[in-house]
């Protein structure tokens, strides 16, 4: 671990980072985000939902280090709502996610604060992402067919977008058991229009075999109720 963070100046954005027992790989998540290059981000909110492993203990250790680094203890249960507590907390013009099995691939942040500062002035931006094998963990059938695969990554951990933006859009719908990202990623264009995709890779997402995107009949459930959704909105908008 450097220190780095504690003596550059730092970018404008607030990193939210849910945890639960995740200790095996939350080390991997905060040096990806802290020791980005040239300036890590201004504040980072770790998230833990009652973590038993020991993972409280060591954002608590890495936070003597890096004062941007802070944690939150979950008042509520679930990962929209993790997320929806972190937002509350933010306080830099710009906002970022990063769950703490998945990594920020070298230089992500500069490339997405970058392209946000080029005209037309988008007011948020998408990298690529990449699925990653998790040392120790064995990947679904599915999940094996598609390692090292970049895709467009409309997931909140590719994703930066300004504050000013996620006010109006409102929270994560803690209704929805794994749909909520694509809940609110669906609100995000309807508000703001299509969001500009980098063709870099800025996240790399752990293939884990208990992951919430496994649960394959409750995705499709959720994801069918926010087409809908969207649908509706379409409906009313035109």
């Amino acid at each position: 671990m450097t220190t780095s963070g504690a003596t550059t100046s730092c970018a404008p954005v607030s990193v939210v980072m849910p945890v639960r027992n995740g200790l095996t790989h939350l080390h991997r998540a905060l040096s990806s985000v802290l020791e980005q290059q040239p300036r890590p981000p201004a504040q980072v909110l770790v998230i833990d939902g009652n973590s038993t492993d020991g993972s409280d203990a060591l954002v608590e250790a890495w936070a003597l280090r890096w004062p941007q680094l802070s944690i939150l203890r979950q008042r509520g249960v679930g990962l929209a709502g993790a997320r929806n507590e972190g937002m509350a907390m933010a306080s830099q013009p710009w906002l970022a996610f990063c769950d703490a099995d998945d990594a920020w691939s070298p230089g992500a942040l500069k490339l997405r604060l970058d392209a946000l500062g080029s005209p037309p002035l988008p007011s948020a931006v998408v990298g690529q992402v990449v699925l990653e094998a998790l040392p120790g963990v064995e990947p679904t059938r599915l999940q094996e067919e598609r390692l090292g695969q970049a895709r467009p990554g409309f997931t909140p951990g590719a994703l930066l977008v300004h504050t000013d933006l996620v006010e109006r859009l409102g929270s994560f719908d803690e209704g929805l058991s794994i749909g909520s990202d694509s809940d609110w990623l669906a609100r995000l264009h309807d508000l703001a229009g299509p969001i500009l995709c980098l063709e870099a890779i800025t996240l790399i997402k752990g293939a884990r075999t208990g992951s919430l995107s496994t649960q394959v009949d409750t995705y499709r459930r959720d994801l069918l109720q926010v087409a809908r959704r969207h649908i509706q909105r379409r409906r009313n908008a035109g």
